[in-house]
C-alpha cells in the first residue's frame, strides 16, 4: 500500500479526533510491515497464507456475473490448495 498523498488533509479532517488522523496516515505503514511479517513466517514454515491467484473486481464491483466468477476462480483455487494446508496442519 502507497502512503497518503496529503497526511495533512486527515489531520485537517479528523482535528478533534487526532487518533483516528494518524491512524489513517499510517495504515499503510503498518499493513506493509504486518504482510512482510506474514510473509517470513510462511518462509520459515511457520504459517500458511492463502492469496488469490487472480482477482478481476475491484472493492466496488456490482456486477454480478464478475463477482460470481471471481468468486468460483476463488473456490477452485481453494479446492486445489486445500491438500496442502491439511498437510501444513498435520491433518
Amino acid at each position: 500500500k502507497k502512503a497518503p498523498r496529503n497526511p495533512q488533509f486527515f489531520r485537517t479532517y479528523f482535528r478533534r479526533t487526532p487518533h483516528v488522523a494518524e491512524g489513517l496516515i499510517e495504515r499503510p505503514q503498518n499493513y506493509n510491515h504486518t504482510r512482510q511479517q506474514l510473509f517470513e513466517l510462511e518462509r520459515q514454515g511457520r504459517a500458511w497464507i492463502y492469496t488469490p491467484e487472480t482477482i478481476n473486481i475491484t472493492n466496488h464491483e456490482m456486477n454480478v456475473a464478475k463477482l460470481k466468477s471471481t468468486y468460483d476462480a476463488g473456490m477452485e483455487q481453494t479446492k486445489r490448495l486445500l491438500p496442502s494446508l491439511k498437510e501444513f496442519l498435520g491433518m
